[in-house]
This record gives structure tokens, C-alpha cells and sequence, in this order.
């Protein structure tokens, strides 16, 4: 009777949860000693086992689960035995053509017979890097359109004759890609060389490089190889982007390049005293360094604030939408995300003197090159200001500059493919490379 005349007590949730949370821990304390039991066992498992396997070797035998381990390092040297009698069967592979899913060579160089299989099992990031292979070898195999304007008619090519010829890029055209000009370096130090085909002098040289805010792009994007088809060598040329050196080594890369190039030029077929450099953008601004300071004689990387070398065989610098004072860019530019800031290692603000070192304005004197400098008027990424500066500036000190503005928007290879642009930079290479004698031994 006293259960039913106790004061009734109100439900509280509290005190239910309390007693159920402990169950809500018991799979993490099951899971974790099933872990240890298993790890355990094993363990004794593999220390047996190997014990075992010594004991056998001493001459003491045993035996595991019906097995007579001192058997064993007489089985270990039959298979080693047989591996290495099936490894000394050599076959002739020689007639075998291969080729594999994802190709990455152009169709017309895959063995015949052989049909490229549709990708299967590709992530879609692995499916975009191919079909822009793909697209890359169509386009380099594909013929430019001839530039408009005064087109010189007197051809040149190389004196020698070679047989490791991989690519044309027109109908009078060779190219060599994939050239290390520094040995061992990094994949990105190498260049591709177009050159004229059916002449007998050595050819005057073009030295580009590439755009892409010294962050990105590759030697494989030049839009001057038409310049093949009129006379000139062209050499595409790749340099170390900034997600892996700051500043100077893309400068130390073009230098390097430059030397590679004069110290082969018997072996290319080029003439080592008529040599332009060219560029866009990023490009641009390296070609207008190389300018302004010159190159090296040496293939020894060169520290470009320590040795501001001219080079006398430079005849000429045509930089496209490039800047040219990086401390001068702009509110947008002096932040540290920006390609300007990644380039010499931190905000422009605060690296003020790594990037006057970096910027050609800062070096140019009564020594230099001609240059060329085209620019848009709303070139949405770099301001015209910066080449009209650069204009002032080699002007003020007595050098040969051409300012070309085009009105409207427009950067990098847009400009390019204007055919008053492509006139005006066939002419500035022709007055400068073509027009001068050379000095090479025929």
C-alpha cells in the first residue's frame, strides 16, 4: 500500500537520456576491442611465423598448420630460379606497333593501322587535359595564314642538313621541338625553333616568349611562327613560371636561352649577329629586360640585379600589351595576390626595390636596341600607360622607339592578329634583321 500512497514524481527527460547514453558508445568500445584483438593476433601470428622461418634455417625444423617451413628457402629459390629464366627469354618487339588509350601524338603520327580508343574511365579533368592535347596538335600542324602587307621575298634557311626534322609548320617551314637550352634543367627550359626551309644563308633569328603573367602559358603558344615563312628563324622559348621561382629566374631562363642560341648558331643555321627578342605581356616584359640589359655569353645562370650585362647582338625588342614599371601598375596590382607581387615574391608596396629591378624602365640607357611597342587603348588587363612610359623613356635617352595605340580593347595575341600590327612588326624586323649585313661565315 505505501507504493500507491507515495507522491507520484513528473517525468524528466534528463534522467531517461543519462541511462540510454551510455548504449550510444558501446559500437565505438566494440569496434575498438575487436581492433585490438585482431592487431594483436596477428601480430604473434607474423612473430611466429617468422621465428618459424629462422628456426627452419638453423636446422630446426617445424611445422605451421601441417606445413614443413624448412622446405621454404628451397621454394624461394626455385621461384627466383624461374623468374629469372622466364626475365632471360628475350622477344622481339621490333615488329610490334603500340599504341594506347588517350594517345597523346597527332593522328597522323599514330602507327597505321592503329585506331585511337575513345577515352573510358576518365575523370572529367583527365578528359579536358586530352582533348586540349588533341587540339594542340591539330593547331600546330595547321598552316598560318600569310601576314598582310610587305612581305619580303628573299628567303633564307639554314647551311646544314638534318635528320632529326619531327614537325613542319608550313609549306617552307621546319620545326625542332622540345630543345634543352640548359642541361638537366627544368622541363620548362626548353624551346621550340622554326625554321625557313630551301636557302642557302644563315637566318636571322626571332627569339619569343610566351604570355601568360609569368604564372602560366607555354613556348608552344607563339603567334609569330608565320615570320618562318618569310626568311626569319623563329625560337619559341619556355622559362621557369613563378609558382616555382620568383624574379630574376625567368630573366636567368631568357639569358640562358640567348646563349644557347648564339653559341649554336652554326649548328642551327642561324646568324648569331642578327638577333630580335619579342613577347606579349609577361613575355613581353622579359624581352624588354633582355633589352635593356642584355644577355650572357655564358650558359652559367646570371643573377640579373648583380650583373647588368648589354649584349651587342640584340638588334631589336618588340614587347605587345607588356608593362614596364611594376611599382606604376596600379591599386589592383600592389596587392599580394596579384601576378605583379608573385612575380618578385610579395606586394609590390612592400618589395619596392625587387620591383624596380624587375621593371625595364628602371635600366634603359643610350646603348639599347630599337623597340617596337604596341598597346591597346582599353587593354583591360594592362594599362596603355605602361608602354607609353616606356616610349618616354627610350626616347628621353636617345633610342629608337615606334609607339603603335590601337584604339579599342585588346591584348596579347589579339593585337597580334591584326594585320596592321602583323605589317607593322614584319617591317620592324625587316629594317633591323634583314636589312643589316651578316657577319656569319657563309
Amino acid at each position: 500500500m505505501s507504493l500507491f500512497l507515495m507522491p507520484h514524481k513528473p517525468f524528466d527527460s534528463r534522467h531517461l537520456l543519462a541511462k540510454i547514453r551510455p548504449l550510444f558508445f558501446m559500437p565505438y568500445f566494440i569496434s575498438r576491442f575487436i581492433s585490438r584483438f585482431i592487431s594483436r593476433f596477428i601480430s604473434r601470428f607474423i612473430s611466429r611465423f617468422i621465428s618459424a622461418i629462422i628456426s627452419a634455417i638453423y636446422s630446426k625444423p617445424r611445422k605451421i598448420f601441417l606445413f614443413d617451413v624448412s622446405a621454404v628457402p628451397w621454394i624461394v629459390l626455385v621461384i627466383a630460379t624461374s623468374s629469372a629464366a622466364l626475365l632471360a627469354v628475350e622477344q622481339d618487339w621490333s615488329g610490334v606497333q603500340i599504341a594506347w588509350v588517350d594517345d597523346p601524338r597527332a593522328p597522323s603520327d599514330v602507327p597505321g593501322g592503329i585506331e585511337q580508343q575513345p577515352s573510358r574511365g576518365l575523370t572529367r579533368r583527365a578528359q579536358r587535359r586530352s582533348a586540349s592535347r588533341r587540339r594542340n596538335s591539330r593547331e600546330e600542324s595547321e598552316r598560318l595564314e600569310e601576314p598582310t602587307g610587305t612581305i619580303s621575298t628573299r628567303k633564307l634557311s639554314p647551311t646544314f642538313t638534318r635528320k632529326t626534322i619531327v614537325d613542319t609548320a608550313g609549306p617552307s617551314s621546319l620545326v625542332h621541338r622540345n630543345i634543352s637550352y640548359i642541361d638537366n634543367g627544368d622541363s620548362r627550359q626548353r624551346f621550340d625553333l622554326y625554321l625557313p626551309s630551301g636557302c642557302e644563308a644563315p637566318a636571322p633569328l626571332v627569339i619569343w616568349f610566351h604570355s601568360g603573367t609569368w604564372r602560366s602559358g607555354d613556348k608552344s603558344d607563339c603567334p609569330i611562327r608565320w615570320l618562318a615563312e618569310d626568311g626569319f628563324a623563329v625560337a619559341s622559348v619556355g622559362y621557369r613560371l613563378s609558382d616555382t621561382a620568383v624574379f630574376p629566374a625567368q630573366l636567368d631562363d631568357c639569358r640562358a636561352a640567348l646563349a644557347y642560341l648564339s653559341k649554336n648558331a652554326d649548328l642551327w643555321g642561324i646568324d648569331p649577329n642578327r638577333i630580335c627578342v619579342a613577347g606579349s605581356s609577361a613575355g613581353g616584359h622579359l624581352a624588354a629586360l633582355l633589352g635593356v640589359l642584355g644577355g650572357s655569353d655564358d650558359l652559367a645562370v646570371v643573377t640579373s640585379k648583380d650583373a647588368e650585362i648589354k649584349s651587342s647582338h640584340i638588334s631589336g625588342v618588340c614587347m605587345v600589351s607588356a608593362p614596364s614599371a611594376l611599382t606604376q601598375l596600379g591599386p589592383k596590382h600592389d596587392v599580394a595576390t596579384s601576378s605583379a607581387s608573385l612575380l618578385v615574391g610579395g606586394p609590390l608596396l612592400e618589395f619596392r626595390e625587387a620591383a624596380q629591378r624587375a621593371s625595364p624602365v628602371t635600366h634603359v640607357s643610350s646603348d639599347d636596341p630599337p623597340f617596337l611597342i604596341v598597346h591597346a587603348t582599353n587593354d583591360p588587363i594592362m594599362p596603355v600607360d605602361q608602354s607609353r612610359r616606356m616610349d618616354a623613356a627610350l626616347k628621353a635617352s636617345g633610342v629608337e622607339s615606334t609607339l603603335i595605340v590601337l584604339d579599342g580593347s585588346g591584348h596579347d595575341k589579339v593585337l597580334l592578329d591584326n594585320p596592321t600590327i602583323r605589317r607593322s612588326v614584319l617591317n620592324f624586323f625587316n629594317r633591323n634583321l634583314l636589312s643589316r649585313a651578316s657577319t656569319a661565315n657563309p
